[in-house]
């Protein structure tokens, strides 16, 4: 999220299905906060997050199996997800390792050189000055 500023996510945990409802709506809010606290001490906005607990709803492998525990379906159950809830292209951050500035003649990466925000122009599908048009080829 610190190389893609123009992104928001919602953050939803989950839990398995051991305990009655309230438990684990309780415990999956507090996964779900917990993990935008953590980020929020990486340097990520906590503006640009929503935490969301979802309990034990939505799983996506069995709790049991037969009538019996399933306890590699209920740790897969455990989870938090990001779901990408909002992109403002003005902030958005272009990067290609294929670029010349990205190329250092000593063979290491100079990423930051290559982190650029969008401009309106490049939005509306024009190329901007000095990149080539999809599809044609240098000299033409």
């Amino acid at each position: 999220m610190n190389d893609n500023p123009s992104v928001s996510v919602e953050i939803r945990s989950y839990t398995d299905s051991k305990g009655d409802d309230e438990y684990n709506d309780e415990l999956s809010v507090k996964r779900a906060q917990a993990v935008m606290s953590y980020m929020a001490t990486k340097g990520i906005d906590r503006g640009r997050m929503i935490a969301r607990g979802e309990g034990k709803r939505n799983p996506i492998k069995p709790n049991t199996i037969n009538g019996q525990d399933n306890p590699i379906g209920r740790q897969y159950n455990r989870r938090t997800e990001f779901r990408i809830i909002g992109d403002l292209p003005e902030k958005r951050i272009i990067y290609d390792q294929n670029r010349p500035e990205y190329i250092d003649k000593s063979g290491v990466s100079e990423r930051d050189s290559n982190l650029r925000v969008n401009t309106d122009e490049e939005d509306d599908g024009t190329p901007a000055s000095g990149e080539l048009a999809p599809g044609s080829r240098v000299g033409e």
